[in-house]
């Protein structure tokens, strides 16, 4: 039993020693961009981002009704969302199907089906706020650093504009919506935080299975080395101070680096073999033990609190009557049509992410009845 419990711990000194110098720098790295990365993300258009750079909603040019822009579509399919907004200058009807998205001008119906170069650099120039003739115009076909990841696949070919300041905008040609912004300071950030976090180096990010494999390998591996040293820390440990250094007690058997080593190891063990795998779980690697997706659960409570389906016909009162109640002093972006309990509602988003309920029948509010909420979560859970 004693020689099987030797031969066990030389076995975890070596694993715990080799799989420390294979992936001491990784680990380094992780660590020093793990810092970054708590105060400079990678760079994404968010939805607050695309709020604060587009134009007030123009109530005096809208002329088509939801009902009406609809009808353009020539379809029976139920829309998703509907969203009143403003593109390429006049305001416009968004009707998602799934993945799909329809823009229809509420000026005068028409349906945006191309964008052609012209429309994307106003796009493009309207996001940045400077010149048109000063950027430079490259066609984004394949990834490169900043649309490296899948959800860019279906958005090319993209249009990149470049300006003497450092600021870049990617336009898709299939959406015709700026889908990726980054600047000087933006890249620097990620160039020392995400993108060695998450090895999202472009030779390897493009390939997405093989960049899951080696981020799950790496951090499982990097787990079961800090176990190892825990293991190993805790067996030699001496309560009772068995072991002698200088001549007097001591809890350690070690000396010098390996004594700090041991210390140290077992003092900050648990929280780095916590943090490898907490980050392999972020991987999502045991995809089978997963139960409902949270996707799914989410479209069920979403559903459940929208009482239904959208109905357009519900929506009986005219987007500009909404966009008055909502008055001046409240600087409306977008207008959302919503249901909420079987009830229309138009959902007004101001300038900061604030928004404002228009009901089709009722008063406005700023938030919606909190006890329904709860009542209508509690029955569709």
């Amino acid at each position: 039993m004693f020689h099987a419990g030797t031969q066990l711990k030389k076995l975890l000194i070596i694993v715990h020693r080799w799989m420390g110098v294979s992936l001491c720098l990784l680990f380094l790295s992780w660590f020093a961009s793990g810092f970054v990365l708590m105060y400079w993300d990678y760079p994404v258009v968010s939805e607050a981002d695309r709020l604060s750079r587009a134009p007030l909603l123009d109530a005096a040019a809208i002329r088509l009704s939801p009902q009406e822009a609809y009808a353009q579509l020539k379809t029976d399919l139920q829309s998703d969302q509907v969203k009143l907004g403003t593109f390429d200058g006049q305001p416009v009807y968004r009707f998602r199907f799934g993945d799909a998205e329809s823009i229809v001008s509420a000026v005068d119906g028409t349906m945006q089906t191309e964008f052609p170069p012209e429309m994307t650099f106003r796009i493009a120039a309207s996001w940045t706020r400077q010149a048109p003739a000063e950027a430079k115009v490259e066609e984004n076909t394949e990834e490169d650093q900043w649309t490296v990841s899948e959800k860019f696949e279906d958005l090319r070919p993209m249009r990149k504009y470049s300006w003497p300041n450092g600021e870049q905008v990617y336009v898709s040609t299939v959406t015709g919506d700026v889908e990726q912004y980054t600047t000087r300071a933006s890249r620097m950030g990620a160039y020392f935080g995400a993108i060695p976090h998450w090895l999202y180096f472009t030779p390897l990010r493009k390939h997405a299975s093989v960049w899951a494999r080696i981020v799950i390998w790496a951090s499982g591996l990097g787990t079961v080395a800090a176990l190892c040293g825990i293991m190993i820390g805790i067996s030699v440990y001496s309560p009772s101070k068995q072991y002698r250094k200088e001549g007097a007690p001591s809890s350690l058997p070690y000396t010098g680096q390996k004594r700090w080593h041991s210390i140290l190891g077992l003092i900050f063990g648990m929280l780095a073999c916590s943090w490898a795998f907490s980050g392999m779980l972020s991987m999502d690697p045991f995809p089978r033990w997963q139960g409902e997706t949270w996707d799914s659960t989410g479209a069920r409570l979403a559903e459940a609190l929208r009482g239904g389906g959208l109905q357009l016909a519900d929506f009986s009162l005219d987007p500009r009557e909404a966009l008055a109640r909502l008055g001046s002093d409240f600087r409306v972006k977008e207008l959302e049509l919503d249901s909420f309990a079987g009830e229309p509602v138009y959902l007004g988003i101001g300038e900061r992410n604030q928004s404002r309920i228009v009901p089709v029948r009722g008063e406005m509010a700023a938030e919606f009845d909190r006890n329904k909420i709860i009542d209508l979560i509690g029955k569709a859970a």
